[in-house]
């Protein structure tokens, strides 16, 4: 390719893009727009409504009436409104006040203290509810095998978990002899 064939490739191109230009583009800007009717205005309405003065006095009457009638419902609305958020906030200690109240009394049921048995401490003590071990008298009832697997103690510690069934039951005794609140 030598720069002929450039040249001739370009003026073909402008050619063609000429006659396009020509045979379409101009030819519909000769054409006319089609005219469109502007809108007529719309005239006011000539309706005018005459009222008689016995009319227009029963019409304010009746105006006062219902403007009275909205201040005493926007003042009964007012008040529902203030009484809706003091009960709401009601409601909201009352609801505070039973969580708390559960959450109290299901770790006194639930749970004994396992630390007060020598050599459990809080983290043998969270093991411990975490099996399901939640009771003196669980922890009593549970065997070593079973204790040593849910403790994971290393080799070097020697726990004695003889001794923690044996003070497991007499704290399981001791609560059945103390009466419940």
């Amino acid at each position: 390719m030598d720069w002929r064939s450039l040249l001739i490739g370009l003026l073909c191109g402008f050619l063609l893009e000429w006659l396009v230009d020509i045979f379409y583009f101009r030819r519909r800007l000769r054409e006319k727009p089609v005219e469109r009717p502007e809108p007529k205005p719309i005239a006011p309405s000539a309706t005018i409504y005459d009222t008689s003065e016995t009319e227009e006095s029963g019409l304010r009457e009746e105006n006062a009436r219902l403007t009275h009638a909205l201040s005493q419902i926007r003042h009964e609305n007012e008040e529902l409104r203030l009484g809706v958020r003091s009960n709401q906030w009601r409601l909201d200690q009352a609801i505070k006040e039973i969580h708390e109240t559960r959450s109290a009394k299901v770790v006194a049921i639930v749970k004994d203290i396992f630390e007060r048995v020598e050599g459990i401490g809080p983290v043998y003590q969270q093991r411990l509810w975490d099996a399901g071990i939640l009771k003196y008298s669980d922890l009593a009832a549970t065997s070593e095998e079973r204790l040593r697997q849910i403790i994971r103690p290393q080799d070097w510690q020697n726990l004695d978990f003889l001794s923690w069934r044996r003070e497991a039951a007499q704290f399981a005794a001791e609560s059945l002899e103390q009466p419940h609140e």
